[in-house]
């Protein structure tokens, strides 16, 4: 589920702004778009939710924001976790 996303830890410390920024809009949008399809209905929201969460990430890099990315991105990586495993 996080696959992709899980290259944030090497976008961020090199303060990759370009990359974390494309990244972040496709993953973001195309983890919302798989929440659509779920077949799974209770773990929809939460699955919506760390679609935002990514979000944020892209939204702190556009913004300047380093730590509220960083911040971000672990709440990301620990939802995903606790998620990953009651979704599917």
């Amino acid at each position: 589920m996080t696959t992709f996303a899980s290259t944030l830890d090497t976008l961020l410390p090199r303060r990759d702004a370009e990359h974390i920024l494309l990244l972040t809009g496709t993953v973001a949008a195309d983890l919302a778009a798989d929440a659509s399809t779920m077949s799974n209905l209770a773990a929809r929201p939460d699955i919506y939710a760390l679609a935002e969460r990514l979000a944020e990430v892209g939204a702190a890099v556009r913004d300047g924001d380093w730590d509220t990315a960083e911040a971000s991105w672990a709440a990301f990586r620990a939802e995903a976790d606790d998620i990953e495993e009651r979704a599917f």
